[in-house]
This record gives structure tokens, sequence and C-alpha cells, in this order.
């Protein structure tokens, strides 16, 4: 075949990645935006009450953002550390992403990310759904208690507002939002109406993002004041027949910012103080515990989602309420079981197990079915990435010919260039934890596209002297440049799509995963335009040269 209609195909193929991958990138970020849990429109029923409530009334004080470590510094959060010090206490781990829409649906329903129907990516104010899946506040409605939210307007539109008696909702992030947040709540402490009461505090959230991340002086002062704030609401209760709740729905990375698998932003402080708690450290524990915890707490159902269990190690439970907890925990856990596997086409043809007793037992088969769904997605996926690879060897070393050696070494430095160079501007963290939005991860890849296409096509145009040929020559060698450093740049597209698929649909796609494979599939769009750019340029250059 000639070298003008290969030069031709391989511009149409460049123009082709550019707008398709383009839209695909687009689409797959967006589409974790829209996820919806396979349950969203058959959620379980919620159950029976465990009991009678062993609490007078229920305080949940959400400090958003709140790291462990700077919970765990008496000298920044006194209040904190006497609740801890006469309650019990654990280290509390979440999973991502770690975003705070998706994080509070867990603490409420009990159910992990791709199960809870939450927003998995924090959604804008109007584009917030609300719950379709069982939670506390709807089980108190039912149960007859008087429930209570003063936090950030986002609760507004994920709970249902039917089941919330009193509420006070701001668009505030910072230490005057909650200032006006705890103005609310205090009053209705001091009357003495509400029995589950959520209180959502926002500023350190605010200085991570906002004033300098989790090492900047901004961030203990602002946990200061939220400690303060935090005094207030205690000195409001009788802890002799109060409980109140503290916990974080994520942490933040050192530069500030959440969102991705980073361990930090996926470990938060757990202190619960008052009636019906045995004191004591209890180590670790996982966010799904919180609400089936709660609610024992409150003597509601188990939320019909949750997979979690009631930390009936940490309750003063009568014997009554610890037995239904043990056989209503069996029901629920059924019931989840069996309505999720039927919703991911795994349905139990036999039933479920009965002789599956404990939450890990039935969140054990669960994973399996789930798992077991992911390997038969996966399977004809990596057979289409391992045969779309091969092909692109084959035509590499028919390009490369003897320059096989000089394009893979060019190839793997624009990958180092991608690496350090993000590294550089994100403080070498690789997440969804570093971006402030799509913008900002567009303009990073292009920047990094450009500084990396410039100097290999510059290092590989003098070495080979293409620009002493003619001007098809110099755009053809140009060219056969940019389809090398796709070649590598496709490899983690490609994992991408074998383990999460095209766009997630089912399930949430692994998201260290999902981010390196975004971060690629915008790497190929911006090698692919500026590989078209520097065609023409050397077309030119060839023509020049050669005259």
């Amino acid at each position: 075949m000639k070298k003008s209609l290969w030069l031709v195909l391989g511009m149409i193929g460049l123009v082709i990645i550019v707008g398709g991958v383009g839209v695909w990138a687009f689409q797959m970020i967006n589409s974790i935006y829209t996820f919806r849990s396979p349950i969203a429109n058959t959620p379980p029923a919620a159950g029976k009450p465990l009991g009678s409530p062993i609490t007078r009334r229920l305080v949940f004080v959400l400090i958003d953002g709140e790291r462990l470590d700077t919970s765990l510094n008496a000298a920044v959060m006194p209040t904190l550390a006497h609740l801890r010090e006469i309650g019990a206490s654990a280290a509390m781990h979440s999973q991502a992403p770690s975003f705070s829409e998706g994080s509070y649906t867990v603490l409420l329903t009990g159910a992990r990310p791709y199960m809870d129907d939450g927003p998995a990516f924090n959604a804008d104010y109007p584009d917030v759904w609300t719950f379709t899946q069982d939670n506390l506040f709807s089980d108190a409605n039912r149960l007859g208690l008087k429930t209570a939210i003063s936090g950030y307007y986002w609760f507004e539109k994920l709970v249902p507002q039917d089941a919330v008696t009193e509420h006070f909702y701001t668009p505030g992030e910072d230490r005057t939002a909650d200032d006006n947040v705890a103005a609310a709540a205090i009053p209705w402490l001091q009357a003495g109406q509400d029995q589950f009461i959520l209180i959502h505090l926002d500023q350190v959230d605010y200085a991570g993002h906002h004033e300098g991340g989790a090492k900047a002086p901004a961030w203990n002062e602002a946990s200061t004041r939220v400690d303060n704030i935090l005094n207030q609401i205690v000195s409001n209760l009788d802890l002799s027949k109060d409980t109140i709740f503290i916990c974080s729905d994520h942490g933040h990375v050192n530069a500030g910012g959440h969102g991705g698998a980073d361990p930090v932003a996926l470990l938060e402080p757990f202190v619960i103080a008052g009636a019906g708690i045995i004191p004591g450290d209890y180590g670790n524990v996982e966010m799904v515990n919180v609400a089936p915890t709660l609610a024992a707490l409150l003597g509601t159902n188990i939320p019909a989602s949750a997979q979690g269990r009631v930390l009936t190690e940490m309750l003063n439970l009568p014997a009554a309420t610890q037995a239904n907890v043990a056989a209503d925990t069996k029901l629920q856990q059924t019931q989840l079981l069996a309505t999720y596997a039927t919703a991911i086409g795994k349905p139990m043809k036999n039933g479920v197990d009965p002789s599956l007793t404990t939450v890990a037992d039935f969140q054990k088969v669960l994973e399996g079915l789930r798992n077991s769904k992911l390997t038969g997605d996966r399977i004809p996926r990596a057979i289409l990435a391992g045969l779309l690879f091969a092909g692109m060897v084959v035509w590499f070393l028919k390009f490369a010919g003897k320059k096989a050696g000089l394009l893979t070494l060019l190839s793997v430095g624009n990958l180092a260039i991608a690496v350090i160079g993000y590294g550089i501007m994100t403080k070498w963290i690789y997440s969804f934890s570093t971006l402030a939005g799509q913008t900002q991860m567009i303009l990073y890849s292009a920047g990094i596209a450009l500084v990396s296409s410039i100097v290999l096509w510059l290092i590989y145009m003098l070495t080979q002297k293409a620009f002493k040929t003619s001007g098809l020559s110099a755009a053809f060698s140009s060219e056969g440049l940019t389809w090398s450093l796709l070649m590598i740049v496709s490899i983690p597209v490609l994992i991408n799509v074998t383990l999460n698929g095209f766009l997630p649909t089912w399930t949430l796609p692994n998201i260290s995963v999902s981010f390196i494979g975004l971060l690629a599939m915008l790497q190929l769009v911006m090698l692919s335009l500026f590989g078209l750019i520097l065609l023409g340029v050397s077309a030119i250059i060839g023509k020049l040269s050669r005259k």
C-alpha cells in the first residue's frame, strides 16, 4: 500500500480517536455520576422493630471530612477526647469512592456504595436524588419517633422529607454555616421533643478543600471550632439518658481532597457515648455497621439493605432485644441476599441457605455471587482486549523495523513524563481525591500530552533525520511516532475495559483502576490531537527542507 494512503488512513484513525475516545471518556465519568444500584427499583421491605429504645434520644454529629488522626489529638479536639474516654470508640473504615453524598447514604442505610443507590460521586444540588433504600430516618418515622436534621442542603434532597419532623438546611460550608447549623439545632436539644437528631458540621471539609488541606494551620483551627460546637451540644444532653454518636464521612489527603481509594480518605473516627453504651476501645469497625447499630439504640428495624451488623458488644441491650437482633438480622440478610441475587441475574434457585446465620456469612455469599458475575463479564472483554493489543503489536513490529528499540524507549518515556507531570501537579497522589473537577483533569492531561508530544517528536524526527526527507516522508514518520505512543498508552485503557467494562452498568467500577484508565483515555485524545498538528508541521518542515 502506498505511503500516502497509509498516511491518510492514519490521520482518519487519529481523528476517530480524538472524537470517539473523547466522547467515551465523558460518558464513562458521567455513568459513574448517574450510577444506580441494581436494587434501586426493588428495595427490600423493612422488617419489624428490634425492641424498645435504650436511649431517650440519639444525637448524630457528623463532622464532614474529619480525619481519624486529627480526631485523636486531644489538644485539638478535647471534647471529643473526653467522649472517647467515657464512651465506646473505634477506627472506622469505609469503601471507595470517598465522596460525601455516597458516604452519607452508607451511614444512613448501612449498604455499601455499589448497593445503597446513593450518588457515587457528588451530584449538584438539583441532580441529587432521594434515598430509594430503607434508612434510619424512614425507620424512625415509621416507629413514630420525631426526627430532625440541621446541616448542608444535600440532606434536603437525600433524606425523604416526610420522615423529617424539624429541619434546617444551608448551602454554606464554612464556619459561619456551622454556626448557623448549631444555632438551629441547640434549641431542639433544649426543647427535648426529638428522638433522633442529625447535626452536620462542614467547616473541616471546607478547610481541606479551600484553606490549604489537612496539614495547614486552618485545618486544626476548624477542627477545634467544631469541637467547641460539640461541647455546646453535649452540654445540652444528659448522657445518663441520651446518647451521642460522632463520626465523619471520609478523610482528606494531606493536600486536601477526597473521593478516591486513598487509605487516609477511607479511615474515619467513630465515637459513641451515653445511655446504652459499654465504654471501651473496640479497634476497627466498618462504616456499614453504623446504621444497624443506631437502629438498635433507637429500637427501629435494621435498615433493609444494610450490609453491616449491630455492634452488640458496644451496646447494653435487653435480653429480648439481643434475641431480636440475631433473629431479625438473619431475616433481613436473607431478604437482601435474595433480592440482590435476582437483580444481578444470579437468582438463588434453591433459596438462601438456612445454615447462614451471621452478617459475615451472608455477605460472603453475596460477594461470591457478585464476583462470579464480574468474572463472567470480564472473560469476553479480556479476550477482546488481548486480540486488540496483539494486533497493535503486530502493526508496531511491521512499521518500526529497526526503529523498534527507539520507538519503544520513546513510548516508555511518554509514560514517564505523564506519571511525573501528573505527580508534580497533584503532589504525587494518583486518584480522584486530587481533582477539583473534570475541567482540571482535562487541562492536566492536555498540558502533559503537549509537553510529551513536542519533546518526543523532536527527539525522534531529529535522530531519524526525518526533516531531510520529503514532506510526505516526514509526515509519515511523525504519524508513526504518534501511533507508537498511543499503543503503550492504550494498555491502561484495555485493563480498565477488562475489569470495569466500557461503561459501569450493574455495579460500580474499581475506582483506582477507573481513574488510571480515564487518565489514559484523555492522554489518547490529547496525543492524537497534537499528533495531527505535528504531522502537519512535519510535512511543512520536510517540504521546506527539500527546497
